[in-house]
């Protein structure tokens, strides 16, 4: 099961997923160098993860999730 996803531990807003795409080689790159990315952000104040730093929803949602309990702010 799907962990969900807590408030923002720095305003309490909403927090939404976000997801993304890069190649590895810019715009010449093809299908085999594409990587994708998930992250979490802030509807309220803005705050969001680095893009780029995880590769799936759950690792998204875990590591925003800790930083909301132990008010971690890396």
């Amino acid at each position: 099961m799907m962990a969900e996803l807590k408030p923002c531990p720095f305003c309490g807003g909403e927090a939404r997923m976000k997801y993304g795409k890069y190649n590895l080689l810019g715009a010449y790159g093809t299908e085999e160098t594409a990587r994708k990315w998930a992250g979490v952000w802030c509807v309220k104040c803005g705050i969001e993860q680095p893009i780029r730093k995880y590769v799936t929803k759950e690792q998204a949602i875990e590591a925003w999730n800790r930083r909301a309990e132990d008010g971690n702010k890396t």
